[in-house]
């Protein structure tokens, strides 16, 4: 991010002027301030005075006195229908302290709307009773029965006394914003109504919702004003706190182009007329946070700090000051300004910067005293930290340049260039030498995939898409980790994620297929996987785990109500693969779970192109800001234009076509002894032999290898793609490797992933023994080796049992819709002395 330059000249005094006039209320744009002194008068010139409801109390407030509602009839109505009516740029605030109490969902600070019609009107809610369960914005009208909302960041509205602001904009891409404490905690851009649309509202309340079920609020207001122009967030701070100084100049975090400056800034209302601002100043942030011994004790709102230097940030502080008042002394916030530099700088691309398109030109900043640049561009770093305009060894590409911008042409993929700016006049300041990385050559590997993160990077900020669409992702934080094949990334669950830029693409999806591995950690219910969506009424989402503890999947548009999909259970921990495949077609939606249908809706009228140009979508969060971040990792993260089929998403979750897949028994699943007795997988493509490592060392099976086998290496070369172990223990945890060999290749061994599954401790399964029909008698077609002779029953049914019991059954089925219950007792006599061929296969271990 690149600061702005500014220019002091006169006319800010006469901007700190006009500044200073919303603190004191004189701001000719205020068209509706209650203070709640006592009263519910307009103090602006409208005189549109309130009307209390109820019986709200005047108490000690934040500023003076403020109203206190109890939550169950309180609530302040206000003639403003025909302020409303003329708003298209505003601005509400207010101080609020607000309880919650025992129903604290869906009160209302605000609530301004038409009699009779809960779809016409504007709010704002201290906490919801959605998932996100924070303060919300909203705003819908008649003209379009469209909820353009979203939630603070931050939550729901804390207790206490704090101060809330919401601005709207139709100039500014309709922009809707709210602020808490004079922060931004939320914004919505190019909203689908507009303020103006409101008209001449008759139910304007404060306390109190425009839908009749919502409760009444149980707090307290202070200072409620109405502005019909939207304030900057540094005016916000200082309707907020006009104790403090305020509105600096230079403004914070600003660069500046002289070696001298009058430091300005608003005083605050208190502030005494002689030596009421002491000033802190220096290069330090700590000694100008820290200082108790202040630089200028001045009695106007301005001082000349001295002469400044080049290339130099400055800390600043003003301390507002009143020996007669209580508090006499308001502490500042510190500020900064620089003193721009001589060379040039801020380079676009960043310097280091990897993965820069081929066609990307090349920005930079001035410095303070360039009127002409000379560009230095090459491959070879040397030569771009040596060259001049006398020796320019071939990479001066342009010589008294006047833009402070250069189009360098076609790039070449995956190269490392150099370049680096002079400023010219007069004399020559030699820059910095700079570096980016530039996109590798992807040749889309299958025309279907929109989109292919593999996450092998390894390193930096930004993930490569792979799909040949250079749709890389810009990384939030996350770590680099050892994944399911090749890299991963690693999301701490507090604040880790991940941006995709396909919002074009997700407009474009009919049927799809969204997949990932994903090594779930655990934590919070209704972490994101992925969330892609604008705003908390337009999204998709799959979410490992609900308070339900189930896997979940949804989709929803603001015309339509959700489509989503449930596992039976939650995602387990360790390395899993989950795809969410809609079939536009059938109208089909199904989550899959390592390759198989876990849920299904049969019935899924939305796909993805019904969410628009998406603007937010998010690997490892959420766009409710009260649900967790994402906790674990994910790799191979891929979106399909069409709905894979259960094999196709078997072969994807490949990753590594050479490797040994499809394990069986299934990775980390449980499993009796007899059918743990032979394993198999399914071959790489390359693969022509097989090394087989098992154990129940996990350590001992990722490591060995053919020259340290660790006693681990059972077989090696072998020619078929299964393996009998033998003695297997009942309730032991075994793992298994598979090394595909083909000695005519280079390489010629692909190491496997490691798998396990675990015996079960105190059980076989006896299953398969024969096939029978829904209408059939269990006991008639199950073959035991046993026949009865008077009815042909191959099994003895108790006469406690009813033998229709698999059709009726309320207990547990393993596979299918039927089952036996029977009762064992050894308690007799052997009928045969040689025991049937499947009694023996099964039992003998």
């Amino acid at each position: 991010m690149y600061k702005k330059l500014i220019y002091l000249i006169s006319f800010v005094l006469v901007l700190g002027l006009v500044q200073a006039s919303v603190a004191e209320g004189t701001d000719p744009n205020l068209v509706g301030w209650w203070k709640f002194d006592g009263n519910a008068n307009d103090s602006s010139s409208q005189g549109n005075n309130g009307t209390t409801y109820g019986n709200p109390q005047w108490i000690a407030g934040y500023r003076d006195d403020a109203l206190q509602f109890d939550g169950t009839d309180d609530y302040v109505s206000l003639p403003i229908g025909g302020v409303i009516s003329t708003l298209s740029e505003c601005t509400f605030a207010t101080w609020v302290n607000w309880v919650g109490g025992a129903d604290p969902n869906w009160q209302r600070i605000f609530d301004f709307g038409m009699t009779g019609n809960t779809g016409h009107y504007i709010y704002l809610c201290p906490k919801t009773g959605a998932t996100s369960a924070a303060m919300r914005l909203a705003l819908v009208t008649a003209y379009t029965s469209y909820w353009d909302e979203f939630d603070a960041s931050t939550g729901a509205l804390p207790t206490g006394w704090h101060h809330v602001a919401v601005t709207f904009s139709e100039s500014d891409a309709n922009t809707m914003t709210l602020y808490l404490d004079g922060n931004v905690v939320g914004s919505k851009t190019n909203c689908v109504n507009r303020i103006s649309q409101l008209g001449n509202t008759n139910r304007n309340w404060l306390g109190r919702s425009v839908y009749t079920p919502d409760p009444y609020l149980n707090g307290t207001l202070d200072d409620f004003q109405i502005y019909n122009r939207v304030l900057s967030q540094p005016e916000i701070k200082k309707v907020a706190n006009p104790e403090k100084a305020s509105m600096p100049i230079p403004a914070d975090g600003s660069i500046i182009g002289q070696l001298s400056v009058t430091l300005q800034w608003d005083a605050g209302v208190y502030a005494a007329d002689v030596n009421g601002h002491e000033v802190y100043f220096g290069t330090n942030f700590t000694d100008v946070n820290t200082g108790t011994t202040p630089d200028f004790i001045v009695s106007d709102p301005c001082v000349v700090p001295g002469a400044l230097e080049f290339d130099t940030e400055y800390f600043w502080r003003v301390d507002e000051v009143n020996l007669a008042e209580d508090p006499n002394v308001w502490r500042g916030d510190v500020w900064s300004f620089t003193v721009q530099p001589l060379t040039a700088y801020n380079p676009r691309p960043p310097d280091e910067a990897k993965y820069v398109d081929v066609n990307d030109d090349l920005v930079w900043d001035p410095g303070a005293k360039a009127k002409f640049h000379d560009v230095y561009l090459g491959t070879d770093e040397t030569k771009v930290t040596d060259a001049n305009r006398a020796i320019p060894l071939g990479v001066l590409v342009k010589q008294d340049h006047d833009a402070n911008s250069y189009e360098p042409g076609t790039l070449q993929f995956s190269t490392t260039y150099y370049w680096r700016i002079d400023e010219v006049n007069a004399t020559i300041w030699k820059g910095d030498v700079w570096s980016f990385e530039t996109n590798p050559l992807i040749l889309p590997p299958d025309p279907n995939l929109v989109g292919w993160w593999k996450f092998d990077d390894g390193e930096g900020t930004v993930a490569v898409d792979w799909s040949g669409n250079y749709n890389h992702a810009t990384l939030y934080e996350p770590n680099w980790v050892t994944g399911y094949d090749g890299n991963a990334l690693q999301f701490n669950g507090i604040n880790d994620y991940v941006s995709l830029p396909v919002g074009e693409d997700i407009n474009s999806l009919t049927s799809s297929t969204l997949a990932t591995w994903v090594n779930f950690s655990g934590g919070g219910d209704w972490q994101n996987i992925f969330n892609f969506g604008t705003g908390t009424t337009n999204y998709i989402y799959l979410c490992p785990s609900t308070d339900a503890e189930v896997m979940y999947v949804g989709i929803t548009t603001p015309e339509t109500a959700e489509d989503a999909v449930s596992a039976p259970d939650a995602l387990p921990s360790d390395w899993h693969h989950v795809a969410v495949t809609i079939n536009a077609d059938s109208n089909v939606m199904t989550l899959y779970l390592d390759a198989w249908p876990v849920g299904e809706n049969i019935a899924a009228t939305l796909t993805l192109s019904n969410l628009g140009v998406t603007t937010e979508n998010w690997l490892g969060r959420s766009r409710w800001p009260n649900e967790p971040y994402f906790n674990g990792s994910m790799d191979d993260f891929r979106i399909y234009d069409y709905a894979l089929t259960r094999e196709e998403i078997a072969l994807i979750m490949r990753v590594n076509p050479q490797l040994a897949w499809n394990p069986i028994p299934a990775n980390g699943s449980t499993t009796d002894v007899v059918h743990a007795k032979r394993l198999s997988w399914s071959p790489g493509e390359m693969a022509d032999k097989h090394d087989v490592y098992f154990g129940t060392d996990q350590t001992a099976v990722t490591d060995a290898n053919r020259t340290n086998p660790l006693g681990i290496l059972v077989s090696q070369n072998q020619d078929p793609n299964t393996y009998d172990p033998s003695n297997l223990e009942f309730g032991q945890t075994y793992y298994w490797r598979i090394d595909e060999v083909n000695m005519t290749e280079d390489p010629n061994i692909w190491k496997g992933k490691v798998w396990s599954f675990t015996t079960a401790a105190d059980y076989i399964e006896i299953d398969n023994f024969n096939r029978y029909l829904t209408l059939d008698d269990l006991n008639d077609v199950w073959k035991d080796g046993y026949v009865k002779m008077d009815t042909g029953s191959h099994i003895t049914v108790s006469t406690e049992i009813d033998s229709r019991y698999g059709h009726e059954s309320p207990g547990p089925i393993h596979e299918g819709i039927d089952a036996l219950q029977f009762v064992y007792d050894n308690n007799g006599f052997a009928c045969r002395y040689v025991p049937d061929e499947w009694l023996a296969r099964l039992l003998l271990f």
